[in-house]
């Protein structure tokens, strides 16, 4: 249920930063384990493609490297073993192989919010494009919920959008009464607010089973 195995675990991948050509580079063990979190490493690996270039700058995108590595190098499975792919493992078919590589990111809370502390306001922002790009699902789901954190907290009640623009160093292009909606719409997310606390991993998993090819008689059973 890993990635394949063969040449292309050899293989060097370059991630160049642009504009500007900056390279960052991983061997062929760093790109094995930052692919198990990393959608985009993951389908290099297995297409051969040496190199790409991603619009963020050279320390966010070796930030995203370090949590992929982190993460990954301590799991068997790659996201894609339970989604898409050469094999095809739902995890209500094989619970046990999903719930070990559940167990490795709850094992790494603490270490996830020390990441997340350990960023200014525009890194986080930054990773957000960082997680897109190079479609780490996880990375995508921490930062956003540091983001909701940060602007939807007990403290911020009743500051809405004025706190939220100072915070990001932001302007919005809206009109004053549809500023007044987002922050309605902000408070009533207060509210909900635990809800926002789960992963949308699980929920993306479920979605796969529905939307992934289908099984093949070997892996039916």
């Amino acid at each position: 249920m890993e990635s394949k195995r063969g040449e292309e675990e050899e293989m060097t991948i370059t991630l160049k930063c642009l504009p500007g050509g900056v390279e960052v580079v991983l061997s062929p063990e760093n790109a094995e384990a930052v692919a198990k979190e990393s959608l985009k490493i993951w389908e290099m690996i297995n297409s051969g493609e040496k190199e790409a270039g991603f619009r963020v700058g050279e320390g966010v995108l070796r930030k995203a490297m370090e949590y992929c590595y982190e993460h990954g190098r301590r799991k068997r499975y790659t996201l894609v073993d339970f989604m898409y792919g050469g094999q095809y493992y739902p995890p209500h078919k094989h619970p046990a192989e999903y719930e070990e590589n559940k167990a490795v990111d709850e094992g790494l809370r603490d270490w996830d919010n020390d990441f997340i502390r350990g960023c200014d306001t525009e890194t986080v922002l930054e990773l957000i494009t960082a997680a897109d790009h190079l479609m780490i699902i996880r990375l995508s789901d921490l930062v956003c919920q540091s983001i909701v954190d940060m602007t939807i907290g007990d403290a911020m009640i009743g500051e809405g959008a004025d706190m939220i623009q100072k915070i990001f160093k932001v302007k919005f292009d809206m009109t004053q009464n549809e500023l007044e909606e987002e922050d309605n719409e902000n408070r009533l997310m207060l509210l909900n607010k635990s809800v926002l606390k789960e992963s949308n991993v699980d929920s993306l998993l479920e979605l796969s089973d529905f939307i992934a090819s289908p099984p093949t008689d070997e892996h039916s059973d």
